[in-house]
């Protein structure tokens, strides 16, 4: 097994990595298994990430841009694309159980309570795109009332909390779906 960097691109790590994640959970992972499953030497793999936290933030600025191109996606009312931001949420979350966890790591800036260095641009896009939809739906009468800067993150917080549920396996996939659904009425009023 040779170092091959000039062939290697950080997306190919980061896909070895989330194959990697799937497989063994975030802990699980270390360089050596992804670098195994790219047939290269770590030198290689250090030629595009100084560390594994530097290859974790990688594979957490994937996952929320890839969540921020579906909530980005959804069109419909201010009230549409915020439940459908909720489902894809927990839909992310139920597809990739192991991955998840690195949302939590990573959080988006509007979420920390201190500025750790841990957050990601990307983290703050999705979390902008689902918000967005909270606040406009509030501002537009299509939600009751409340604070525009709370009740997204009362949004992100039940989401969160939900998704944790689900990836811990404490509900069959009927009681899964019926969380989800039950949670938007309450935050919504409407599984619209």
């Amino acid at each position: 097994m040779g170092s091959v960097s000039g062939v290697l691109s950080p997306e190919k790590i980061v896909d070895a990595t989330l194959a990697a994640i799937d497989e063994n959970g975030i802990e699980g992972v270390s360089l050596r298994d992804v670098t195994n499953r790219l047939g290269v030497t770590p030198p290689a793999l250090y030629d595009h990430f100084d560390g594994k936290d530097a290859l974790l933030r990688a594979v957490a600025d994937r996952m929320y841009r890839d969540l921020g191109a579906q909530l980005g996606a959804a069109g419909g009312t201010d009230l549409e694309r915020a439940i459908r931001g909720f489902r894809a949420y927990a839909a992310m979350a139920r597809a990739h159980p192991r991955r998840y966890g690195l949302l939590l790591r990573y959080p988006p800036p509007a979420v920390s309570v201190a500025d750790s260095g841990s957050e990601l641009a990307s983290a703050g896009t999705a979390y902008d795109l689902g918000a967005g939809p909270v606040r406009d739906a509030i501002t537009a009468g299509a939600l009751p009332p409340a604070d525009l800067t709370l009740a997204p993150l009362v949004t992100w917080a039940m989401a969160h909390g939900i998704a944790t549920l689900l990836v811990h396996g404490h509900f069959d996939d009927a009681t899964a779906d019926r969380l989800v659904e039950e949670a938007i009425v309450v935050l919504f009023g409407s599984a619209t």
